[in-house]
């Protein structure tokens, strides 16, 4: 079997794992924009900000980063918090509820189907499925080997 051929069968079932283990929301339930993603996101990685510290961020004028942060806010993914270094400046910051909402949208495969399915896995099998994939990543990490001989059988007879 060729590796063409092999690379596609895996790009079949990769395609399959992918549609049975994508983590589907709950009927009724809100989804992150990308914008809203990306507010989200900076907080967690950056701590907590003012208003112009978002703003200046993002590019955006202070009232209307002031406003995407207010409806972030009345959807209970934010809060304000007053500055414990200077009280009279408030900081946003990520509620609960915004850093496990952030955490189902960075969710790439859903954590309670995978758990279901290796369940019914034997031992033995999952130990080669994580045993391949291993090998997979170690091969795609390795450094490149040439595809082409070093020497032609002409090259080598010559000499």
């Amino acid at each position: 079997m060729s590796t063409n051929h092999i690379a596609r069968h895996f790009l079949s079932l990769f395609s399959s794992v992918y549609q049975h283990f994508y983590p589907r929301r709950a009927p009724g339930a809100y989804h992150i924009s990308p914008e809203s993603h990306g507010i989200l996101m900076h907080l967690n990685q950056a701590g907590p900000l003012t208003v112009r510290e978002a703003s200046d961020h993002f590019s955006r004028s202070q009232s209307a980063m002031s406003e995407l942060l207010q409806r972030l806010e009345k959807r209970g993914l934010l809060q304000r918090i007053a500055d414990e270094r200077d009280r009279r400046r408030h900081l946003v910051w990520l509620t609960p509820d915004g850093m496990s909402q952030l955490a189902a949208a960075q969710e790439i495969l859903s954590i309670p189907r995978l758990e279901a399915a290796l369940q019914k896995m034997r031992a033995d099998e999952m130990a080669s499925l994580f045993s391949g994939l291993q090998s997979l990543i170690d091969a795609a990490k390795a450094p490149s080997k040439s595809t082409h001989p070093t020497a032609t059988s002409a090259e080598k007879e010559r000499k």
